[in-house]
């Protein structure tokens, strides 16, 4: 209907005048003064329709899932030195993993310290946070000779999650931090942590 018409125009007084019951200009359909007495041109079945927009995932859950992907990337048909097999969140013990899994990797997004920060290039990002990501991973061999595997995938992570793009575009900068292996003590294994340190802005309004 048009956004002006005698018909809109004339069911109008309805408003000024409550008690005065008037018809519309005859059109053939359904609207709501024909079914209640109200304004012309609008269905007396419509009504508002547009759902609420969903919050966005938070940047360090994008930043977890963009981990996630990194390190399933690990193949030596992309380059890397190692095929991973398995990639969760969940670690459970290097016991429970099935050995057809490994070598595996179980990164987890752990401490995490924000400050207020000011940027002189835009005003919607004025939070700073640094973001602790680490990495279990754990490899197996059944001649207990593990060295080459291990240095392979310490090397195979670190790559991964230095040049992957979809990471570098929701971050200001990755670090990589400490190393903590088991000191062979589990025969036949090795399981060592690599640590990064993951620093990303977000606007407080949003939240990070």
């Amino acid at each position: 209907m048009a956004v002006d018409s005698k018909a809109k125009r004339f069911s109008a007084t309805q408003f000024l005048f409550p008690g005065y019951t008037q018809s519309a200009v005859p059109s053939g359909t359904v609207d709501r003064l024909a079914a209640a007495w109200m304004y012309v041109g609008i269905a007396a079945g419509s009504g508002a329709t547009t759902a609420p927009t969903p919050a966005a995932d938070s940047i360090r859950r994008q930043i977890l899932s963009a981990t996630v992907t990194a390190l399933r990337g690990i193949t030596k048909a992309n380059g890397y030195q190692t095929d991973v097999k398995y990639v969760s969140e969940t670690y459970t013990g290097y016991e429970t993993v099935s050995k057809s899994k490994l070598p595996a990797c179980f990164p987890i997004d752990t401490d995490e310290e924000r400050s207020w920060e000011a940027l002189e290039d835009t005003s919607t990002t004025d939070m700073r946070a640094e973001l602790t990501i680490l990495v279990t991973s754990v490899v197996h061999d059944p001649q207990n000779v593990t060295r080459l595997q291990r240095t392979n995938l310490l090397r195979d992570v670190e790559k991964a999650l230095l040049n992957n793009a979809a990471l570098g575009a929701l971050i200001h900068e990755i670090e990589p931090q400490s190393v903590v292996t088991d000191k062979g003590t589990i025969p036949n294994f090795s399981i060592f942590d690599q640590e990064f340190i993951i620093t990303y802005f977000y606007n407080s309004a949003v939240g990070g």
